[in-house]
């Protein structure tokens, strides 16, 4: 049961609260600090000003043992002032700059010793997200930053793990999702590969994973993948097994694979959802890109095409290409690609990489039960082998025994079995 209490707290003491890492200006549901450079002056303006800025909200998990597994020896997270926390320690540590001086330039300690509001709530992380989204009710908080403040929900911490490295995870972010330091600059963290100035802005990151999630889980096809069904999976909290969590792996690691002809080899919002439609009609298709180099040629092709078309027309297909809420639409839109992008031969291989249990049974039937060397074969020892890898654009298959198919045999070693099994006449 979620209590709360007013605890007037002076500006010093809070900064020296971060300072020794008491105070958690950024645990993991809260959302990511504005990118603005603006935005913290403000605040510290208004703050020298005397205006009221609000009331700081926190979460007090000093007798919290759950909480204290994740944030050890912690004593407060923030649920509301996030903004204004990071831009007080900011100012006092010289990194900005007010209209009235850097920090050494005002009355120091009287900026300091101003007291300001803190509530201090004794809840659960479920009920902070509570506190947080009513709060924010009223203010402009995007339904991403809303859904991603759900602290419990192990669907959320895959999504945020994917994007943003945590302490309290000790994670990796994807490569996709890599940032670097600004030249010119000593802290200024920009994205890697994607357009915008700003790392995960607003979430934006997080909801580029989500869509992916939802169309893995929804068996690789383009569904109906908006902020509804997205809130409805975190706040569901469904088990992620691991081959969904690899699919969205295989996802993004594709998405990387095709910028080499987009412009400036970089993601928009919009130019991602134009690769995930296109990417998700195709696994639809049991499709499999093998050759990505001419596979990002294509698509960046048919994307300039189909925009110009569109416009020749005095429409646009901007809003359908991130309209993740709209599976059918995107579906439609993702056809016309696949049309414009021509002959996929060589490019994508839209063989069957596996068979139903009939076509299996019946492959080894007609073989006769045996293997390729004439022996004795179970369908219970056999699986479905490519003669060919089907990442190398192999389409015909057969079944194969499993220990023969798992074994890493050199070019050289598989013509001299070929060889051998026509010498025998032993047909495959």
């Amino acid at each position: 049961m979620k209590t709360y209490t007013s605890n007037p707290m002076t500006r010093r003491e809070i900064i020296d609260l971060m300072r020794r890492g008491l105070l958690n200006a950024n645990p993991v549901g809260q959302r990511p600090g504005i990118p603005s450079k603006t935005k913290p002056v403000s605040i510290i303006n208004a703050m020298l000003d005397e205006f009221f800025t609000g009331a700081i909200i926190l979460r007090d998990i000093r007798e919290d043992e759950k909480a204290q597994e994740m944030y050890p020896n912690q004593s407060y997270l923030v649920i509301d002032g996030g903004n204004r926390t990071r831009a007080m320690r900011a100012f006092e540590e010289g990194k900005i700059t007010s209209k009235y001086g850097k920090f050494n330039e005002i009355e120091m300690d009287k900026f300091l010793d101003t007291e300001e509001t803190v509530i201090l709530f004794e809840c659960t992380a479920a009920e902070a997200t509570e506190v947080f989204r009513t709060i924010n009710s009223t203010t402009v908080v995007n339904d991403m930053e809303m859904i991603m403040a759900n602290e419990d929900s192990k669907v959320a911490k895959f999504i945020r793990s994917q994007t943003q490295m945590y302490v309290e995870y000790k994670n990796k972010t994807h490569e996709l999702f890599s940032w670097r330091i600004k030249q010119d600059t000593n802290d200024l963290r920009v994205p890697v590969f994607f357009s915008g100035q700003y790392v995960n802005p607003r979430r934006e990151w997080d909801e580029l994973v989500a869509v992916v999630l939802v169309k893995c889980l929804a068996g690789m096809k383009n569904v109906d993948a908006g902020y509804p069904i997205i809130s409805a999976l975190v706040e569901g909290d469904e088990t992620l097994s691991e081959s969904v969590r690899q699919k969205v792996k295989v996802t993004l690691d594709s998405a990387l694979k095709v910028l080499k002809f987009a412009k400036n080899k970089r993601f928009s919002k919009v130019t991602f959802g134009a690769f995930q439609m296109v990417y998700f009609e195709l696994m639809n298709q049991n499709a499999r890109i093998i050759d990505f180099e001419e596979f990002s040629r294509k698509l960046w092709t048919a994307n300039a095409r189909l925009d110009k078309k569109y416009i020749d027309r005095n429409h646009t297909i901007m809003s359908t290409k991130k309209a993740f809420g709209k599976g059918v639409a995107q579906s439609a839109l993702a056809k016309e690609y696949i049309e414009e992008m021509g002959n996929l031969e060589g490019v994508v291989n839209f063989s069957p990489r596996s068979a139903s249990l009939t076509e299996k049974h019946n492959e080894l039937a007609l073989k006769g039960f045996v293997d390729a060397d004439g022996k004795v074969l179970s369908y219970e020892d056999a699986e479905w082998s490519h003669l060919t890898p089907h990442a190398e654009g192999g389409t015909e298959a057969t079944m194969e025994r499993k220990s023969t198919n798992h074994l890493n045999l050199t070019l050289e070693e598989q013509l001299m079995i070929i060889e051998n099994r026509k010498l025998n006449k032993v047909e495959a």
